[in-house]
């Protein structure tokens, strides 16, 4: 089974990346495919939520209700970060048909083979105020990629509530026949299952921190005789998006270190323990983390240009130039301490890393001033592993 995630540009490339590359660290029949932006038509209205009460309220719906009329025009999304809602909140809002309208566009414009998942991850709101639902020909879905901050704390790391959203979607897709049986099946009461409604949309984090099935569901699966090489698959990211959730809370009273692996092609840091979180760091950078990763005691930031060559070689692996010149120009500006260019880019990577993992979780991760008094990376070498398939 293929499964293809597309975006609307307001869900930024940085998450994109990081739902694709957590529900691929679980291997499986189930292939993930990173498609591209699309882009939406004009908004079909406006929404207005009086009190928290009314935004965090999942509506009813009605299979025969579902009005299957569209129009498009043409409309720009932009970039923006999360802020709390204040209330009264207004916010534009699409009818679902839209979405699949859109998403249907894509499969025809891309060839998508008939029998493939299309997932649309987009910021924007839907009708109903759903986190995700799925068309009536059981093959195009869309996940609201706003909000979770509102619902797990604004340090939430979204790939998770997100992937879990794709995974368990994938498993109705499989589970049930059309719409109809899913209005019929989900649980109206919360019951830690992954089929709970969660009307009231706070019921998430039970759902999620549970990311169990219940005797109910569990019956019906195995009468359905789902194909288990896919079942497993699934339950093996839900149980996964439950162990990082629960591996997060946990974090101020037990910490690990996480094992990294450097993708010199790809230019990424990824975290294997948190869920294969990527960090993205321009050629400078990596280069500049793959030397001091090398020297484990540390170097002093005024020596750099000592170790000019071994930082060229490491530029000159990453960084697809081919004039030796100028290449060897910016590793001068970079190892020369007096330039400011060396500060600048230790910041950078540091800064980086405290955004994907947060203030704690990031302190062993980045070049820092050790009690030595020179600077280095703390993380055991153990942990890492680095790949270069150019080689």
């Amino acid at each position: 089974m293929k499964v293809h995630l597309i975006r609307t540009i307001d869900f930024t490339d940085s998450h994109f990346d990081n739902v694709y590359n957590l529900l691929s660290a679980y291997p499986g029949a189930i292939e993930f495919i990173q498609g591209s932006i699309v882009t939406l038509p004009s908004p079909n209205g406006e929404k207005v939520f009086p009190k928290p009460e009314n935004f965090e309220k999942q509506e009813k719906f009605e299979v025969s209700d579902y009005n299957m009329v569209s129009f498009f025009k043409s409309d720009e999304n932009v970039k923006r970060n999360y802020v709390k809602p204040v209330f009264p909140y207004k916010k534009s809002y699409y009818e679902w048909n839209i979405f699949f309208d859109v998403i249907n566009n894509y499969r025809k414009s891309y060839n998508i083979d008939e029998n493939d998942l299309v997932f649309l991850l987009t910021n924007e709101y839907n009708e109903k105020n759903w986190f995700a639902f799925i068309d009536d020909a059981f093959k195009n879905i869309f996940v609201h990629t706003d909000d979770w901050p509102w619902f797990f704390g604004m340090n939430t790391d979204i790939r998770f509530p997100i992937s879990y959203e794709v995974a368990s979607w994938i498993l109705r897709s499989l589970l049930y026949r059309n719409q109809s049986e899913i209005i019929e099946n989900i649980h109206p009461t919360s019951l830690g299952c992954v089929n709970d409604f969660c009307q009231n949309k706070k019921e998430i984090i039970l759902k999620m921190r549970t990311a169990d099935v219940c005797e109910e569901c569990l019956k019906l699966i195995e009468r359905r005789d789902l194909p288990p090489h896919y079942l497993n698959q699934l339950f093996n990211i839900i149980d996964g998006i439950r162990s990082n959730l629960m591996f997060r809370k946990r974090v101020g009273v037990v910490f690990k270190d996480s094992r990294i692996r450097i993708d010199l092609q790809a230019k990424k840091i990824y975290l294997i323990d948190f869920g294969n979180l990527a960090v993205r760091l321009n050629p400078k950078e990596i280069s500049l983390f793959l030397l001091f990763l090398k020297y484990p005691e540390g170097i002093a930031l005024n020596s750099l240009s000592d170790y000019h060559n071994e930082l060229l070689n490491f530029y000159h692996q990453v960084s697809g130039r081919d004039s030796l010149i100028e290449m060897n120009n910016t590793i001068y500006l970079l190892a020369n301490y007096l330039e400011g260019e060396l500060n600048t880019t230790i910041s950078r990577i540091k800064n980086k890393f405290k955004i994907e993992l947060g203030e704690s979780m990031a302190k062993n991760y980045f070049i820092q001033l050790l009690p030595s008094g020179v600077h280095g990376i703390p993380l055991g070498r153990e942990l890492v592993v680095v790949e270069n398939h150019n080689k």
